[in-house]
């Protein structure tokens, strides 16, 4: 059984497999990142659209 309260470095081959997952996962960063831009694009589109109907 493992001991999950004790942490152990990583080795070679852990490494070697998390920089396999790095190009196909982008581990949240970028979909966080996309997603953030997506809305502030929304966010300027309701924006610009607003200040037209008020012309």
């Amino acid at each position: 059984m493992h001991n999950f309260d004790k942490t152990s470095p990583l080795n070679q081959e852990d490494r070697e497999l998390l920089s396999d997952l790095k190009s196909t996962f982008d581990l949240g960063t970028q979909t966080i990142i996309g997603q953030d831009e997506d809305e502030i694009v929304d966010d300027l589109i309701e924006l610009m659209t607003e200040y037209n109907e008020d012309l």
